[in-house]
């Protein structure tokens, strides 16, 4: 679903997956079919969908912001031009951090490959699987950390920006003016999306 908001073509997925042919969902009655012993992980986005419904009903009660494991939502603070400060961890180095973040509003999620990772045979596994060819997603990007309107919409965009690796995950986002990002390769280095530099706490 989030490489297609991408603007992949269908030609451009894999379709030699096991059983593809016996997945399917269906619109009007909500479900989803799925093949005998197959199980559906809402890991990669039901985070961010409790944080964005969590909000709903905190904001009744007052400002709020959620953290729901690092896809974190947050609403306006009372005080006027307030911001919630949100540091990004460098994950070459976990104690320390690379940015700190003003935020008025919305979300922000952070999506990487330097946790959950295994040594298959010769190869180096990690759980972000490229549509375009089912295996995990060979990329230059260590971590990828978005703004948006919504925790949704930031944790999407943001394994959408680092299956498609630095340079091409950079464009993908300078073309959606409400996304923001930071993306950290391999080599240390950091990528700056154009609206990136708003977003930056300063003194």
């Amino acid at each position: 679903v989030a490489m297609m908001n991408a603007n992949l073509r269908m030609t451009e997925v894999h379709t030699d997956w096991p059983e593809r042919k016996e997945m399917g969902v269906d619109l009007e009655t909500h479900s989803i079919c799925l093949p005998a012993g197959t199980r559906l992980d809402l890991g990669g986005i039901a985070k961010g969908w409790a944080a964005d419904r969590a909000l709903e009903r905190l904001v009744e009660l007052g400002p709020a912001l959620v953290d729901a494991g690092g896809d974190i939502a947050l609403s306006p603070r009372s005080a006027l031009d307030a911001c919630w400060p949100v540091a990004v961890t460098d994950p070459h180095h976990p104690q320390d951090t690379i940015a700190l973040l003003a935020l008025h509003a919305g979300a922000v999620a952070t999506s990487g490959r330097e946790i959950h990772r295994w040594q298959q045979g010769d190869h180096m596994r990690h759980h972000i699987i490229d549509p375009r060819t089912g295996e995990p997603a060979g990329s230059d990007v260590l971590t990828a950390t978005v703004i948006a309107p919504t925790a949704v919409e930031a944790e999407m965009a943001a394994k959408c920006a680092l299956i498609l690796g630095g340079q091409q995950g950079l464009t993908w986002l300078d073309e959606r003016p409400d996304y923001a990002g930071l993306l950290v390769l391999e080599d240390g280095s950091q990528l700056y999306s154009r609206t990136m530099e708003s977003y930056l706490w300063s003194e």
